[in-house]
């Protein structure tokens, strides 16, 4: 899950409240998207163990 160089480009102009709300808001996606792929990799360990 990737954010586009087009997505941050649509940003720009904006008011800066704005761009760090979104900024914000997609450091914690991408947080939590390790997170869960971290889960998913212990899970698979012990599958196959």
């Amino acid at each position: 899950m990737n954010v586009s160089p087009s997505l941050l480009l649509q940003w720009e102009g904006t008011d800066t409240l704005s761009f760090s709300i979104l900024q914000i808001r997609n450091e914690v996606l991408f947080r939590d998207l390790h997170f869960f792929e971290g889960i998913q990799n212990i899970l698979d360990g012990l599958v196959n163990v």
